[in-house]
């Protein structure tokens, strides 16, 4: 499968027709993780929106003086996408992001990406509709794990 078609299974890039697929495609490079490797780090810059197109991915805070253990966040797989906090809001990384799995990424840069979609408003509309959906069904999800956790 390439790398466009792939593209198309990956939540943040749903409903995009296959010539913006092509170009976003064509903005990323593809990089390879071995199992325990380290895509990014809590507290780093990262301009980099990482798709995942194999492999599973641990994203968690790291234990540190500050926290005393690791916190397990989730588990990344194949067609979700890390680092869109960072790329997006030029902030620090919020966790780390380490592979579990063999898995190989799409590294795309953010201004790049961002370039791209000032010159398609109907690229960055679905785009951005997509990011928000996706983070309210994060927020959701997490709503959900704390009614479980915390009992009334």
């Amino acid at each position: 499968m390439d790398i466009a078609a792939q593209l198309a299974t990956v939540t943040l890039f749903h409903g995009l027709d296959a010539h913006a697929l092509a170009a976003i495609a064509g903005l990323g490079t593809p990089r390879t993780l071995a199992p325990g490797e380290i895509l990014v780090e809590e507290g780093q810059l990262n301009n980099t929106l990482h798709v995942v197109l194999e492999g599973k991915l641990d994203i968690s805070l790291p234990a540190s003086p500050e926290r005393l253990r690791s916190i397990h966040l989730r588990t990344c797989r194949a067609g979700e996408v890390v680092g869109e906090y960072s790329a997006f809001d030029q902030d620090l990384v919020s966790a780390q992001v380490q592979a579990i799995t063999p898995c190989e990424v799409l590294q795309i840069d953010a201004s790049e990406l961002d370039a791209m979609m000032l010159k398609s408003a109907p690229v960055a509309s679905r785009v951005y509709r997509n990011v928000i959906r996706t983070l309210i069904r994060r927020l959701r999800d997490k709503d959900a794990e704390l009614d479980i956790l915390v009992p009334f």
